[in-house]
């Protein structure tokens, strides 16, 4: 997908976002990192968790091919590591997708898959304040596919100190950072095939 088409990504929500960039749904694999584990929606911030508002609803091309059959939809959440199989069961019943836990810096440890979607809302902020978000960046550039999609929004702008170039330099293009002056708090990555992360 020709990505220089959008000027300002911030001006387009998770769906319209998601789709441009996917285009086809077949055979996709997408994972929401930071979900929320609790049942209750009302007691989520908006877009929580952000897999259940964006698949319940059709998409606007009729191009996508928007079928469940074919994808394979992840909730990673450390919340979910002390819920009983039953709550798990429950969980994954009443929202249409499969809930992992596990601590962040093992993401990559947990997960056998490659997923073509990474995304996260709130994520980058307060839960990961106190992290190394360089460290959680090549995780995630581990279970991305080679030219896999990352878009990570409502990120905290005076916690998130990672800049472009360190980005870059874990194997990502960087399509949309929101400290080049543009406005709303996203991040939106490609995992460049050409570059090989050095852990």
């Amino acid at each position: 997908m020709e990505t220089s088409k959008i000027s300002d990504w911030s001006m387009y929500n998770i769906r319209t976002i998601a789709e441009y960039l996917l285009e086809d749904w077949n055979n996709k694999k997408i994972i929401d990192v930071g979900c929320g584990s609790s049942l209750k929606i009302n007691v989520r911030k908006e877009y929580f968790p952000n897999l259940i508002n964006f698949f319940n609803r059709r998409p606007a091309s009729k191009k996508l091919i928007h079928s469940k059959k074919d994808l394979t939809l992840i909730g990673f959440d450390i919340g979910f590591l002390n819920k009983s199989e039953d709550y798990l069961k429950e969980f994954e019943k009443k929202f249409n997708f499969k809930p992992i836990g596990g601590h962040i810096y093992s993401i990559d440890s947990i997960l056998e898959d490659k997923f073509d979607f990474v995304m996260s809302s709130c994520f980058f902020g307060y839960p990961t304040s106190n992290l190394d978000l360089e460290l959680i960046m090549s995780k995630l550039y581990k279970i991305t596919k080679k030219e896999g999609y990352h878009y990570h929004f409502k990120i905290d702008h005076e916690s998130f100190d990672l800049s472009k170039k360190a980005i870059e330099d874990i194997g990502f293009k960087v399509l949309y950072y929101f400290k080049e002056g543009g406005i709303g708090s996203s991040l939106i990555l490609k995992k460049d095939k050409s570059l090989s992360y050095k852990s």
